[in-house]
């Protein structure tokens, strides 16, 4: 496994995502954060040319 966290859960966030951090919490057991987020708006195809 490459990750230190083998069980791990990530998501890839594109550019042009916005989102809010509603809160985080530390794992003392697991050694680890938790970050939920809140998605505010998601990317818009009419950005799409300033990505290319």
């Amino acid at each position: 496994s490459l990750s230190e966290y083998a069980d791990e859960v990530e998501e890839l966030v594109t550019p042009g995502v916005c989102f809010r951090v509603k809160n985080v919490k530390f794992d003392q057991g697991k050694n680890q954060h938790l970050i939920n987020l809140e998605l505010k708006q998601r990317f818009s195809s009419k950005w799409g040319k300033f990505l290319s």
